[in-house]
């Protein structure tokens, strides 16, 4: 049985919900989860979406897997709603569509302590869709001596000595650490060769963790906070929006959604009958700046029908900006590489990863269909993402993640993402 044969256990953190900040860490089968008290995670009053008993988790064979219990409001796995399916780690579960979210992971036991104290990576981090492993900023320099693989060489020359028991295999070591050593010092004078005749090196590169570091600076943190008012004055409801957006102007000009400026004109369930909704804040804070650091803003341009809005803020000094952007859709095609950089979850997930910053995520997808007025990705697009520059292989920005469509008659089918072209959000800054 897993409880006593197995040496690991599973981690769920809390994403949002009542619970947000909390990791749970459990090693026995089945885990239970939902409101009522007798579950092994158990959610708050609050978290209305998840049923009394949600779902279960359980080992089968070598896998985990995931079942729905008959919820009222379904389990999803990645935004896509499931009876019943395998979990491995980095998924996200959802209890009801806009229920508590809980990220899933297995780790060794004797990592315990090490989850628990575990230090987070500032700056620019890489999502598990992504690929890559998450790096600090000053990994991703442009210094030549990161560019033609030093660690790869270290590796080798290590690997030699250890296997080098013999004269003989003394001797292959040696060749072995002479022919990295040539290689790299060929490589390195190709570089330098390359870059003082102004040629761009043709050692490889991140594209897209170099264009990250370019560029999220740029990237924005949005939280709206709005009330409902009756016809006596009286405060009857209150709300919170998040997501992304991203500086676009030097001006002090900022790109992001419409929808998260005033969700309740897209969200019906928001609005309170015989009252009017008034937004009593609006604010943005610029990626790896801390909450107390966030500025006013305010509404400079919209359009519902596009899904835009372009905020004001009072430009901060050297305020930065996205590089460049795209506004030639023909130059964007079906199957192109491309990444957007966002606050997926919003200050849920800043909380969750105990950041006091506003640190960006960087996901790659592919880019599905294009047409007049939208770019499809390939894949879900989770809440905060919503504002997002969306950037090609060039670090030039073809757009902003818009939403999310999901075929809710059909249970496990994939969602898939859509992106406002960037051409949309020029025309609106256009327009007098």
């Amino acid at each position: 049985m897993w409880v006593s044969g197995s040496d690991k256990v599973i981690v769920l953190t809390h994403l949002s919900g009542g619970q947000a900040g909390r990791r749970e860490i459990l090693d026995h089968d089945p885990i239970r989860l939902g409101r009522a008290p007798d579950n092994d995670v158990v959610f708050t009053t609050q978290d209305l979406r998840a049923s009394a008993h949600h779902a279960e988790i359980r080992l089968e064979g070598d896998r985990f897997v995931i079942r729905d219990l008959q919820s009222t409001n379904g389990t999803y796995l990645n935004g896509v709603r499931i009876q019943q399916a395998s979990l491995h780690p980095g998924c996200v579960i959802q209890f009801g569509r806009k229920g508590p979210h809980l990220l899933f992971d297995v780790k060794a036991k004797q990592d315990v302590d090490k989850i628990i104290q575990r230090p987070w990576t500032r700056g620019t981090t890489i999502s598990p869709s992504a690929g890559w492993r998450a790096m600090p900023i000053d990994e991703l320099s442009d210094r030549p001596s990161r560019r033609f693989g030093g660690r790869t060489v270290e590796l080798m020359i290590d690997a030699a000595i250890r296997q080098a028991s013999s004269p003989w295999r003394r001797l292959v070591a040696l060749l072995v650490i002479l022919t990295a050593l040539a290689v790299t010092l060929l490589v390195y004078l190709g570089i330098i060769r390359r870059e003082a005749d102004g040629l761009p090196s043709s050692a490889p590169t991140n594209t897209f963790a170099h264009i990250a570091e370019r560029n999220q600076s740029a990237v924005v943190l949005v939280t709206v906070t709005f009330e409902f008012v009756d016809q006596h004055g009286q405060v009857v409801s209150q709300g919170t929006s998040e997501g992304t957006g991203f500086a676009i102007d030097a001006r002090g000009l900022i790109a992001t959604n419409y929808h998260i400026i005033r969700p309740w004109e897209y969200d019906a369930e928001l609005r309170v009958p015989g009252s009017e909704p008034h937004i009593t804040s609006l604010r943005v804070i610029f990626a790896d700046h801390r909450a107390d650091e966030a500025i006013a803003a305010s509404l400079y341009r919209a359009s519902k029908p596009l899904d835009v809005a372009i905020l004001h803020i009072p430009p901060p000094r050297q305020m930065p900006v996205i590089e460049a952007v795209e506004p030639h859709l023909g130059e964007v095609h079906q199957g192109d590489e491309v990444a957007f950089i966002g606050f997926p979850y919003g200050s849920d997930l800043l909380r969750t990863t105990e950041q006091d910053r506003a640190t960006t995520t960087l996901r790659r997808t592919t880019v599905s269909k294009v047409s007049r007025n939208l770019i499809q990705l390939d894949g879900p697009i989770q809440s905060g993402y919503s504002g997002s520059p969306i950037f090609n292989g060039e670090g030039r920005v073809i757009g902003m993640v818009t939403a999310e469509i999901e075929d809710r008659a059909h249970a496990g089918s994939l969602s898939i993402g859509l992106g406002t072209p960037i051409e949309r959000v020029l025309d609106l800054l256009r327009r007098p």
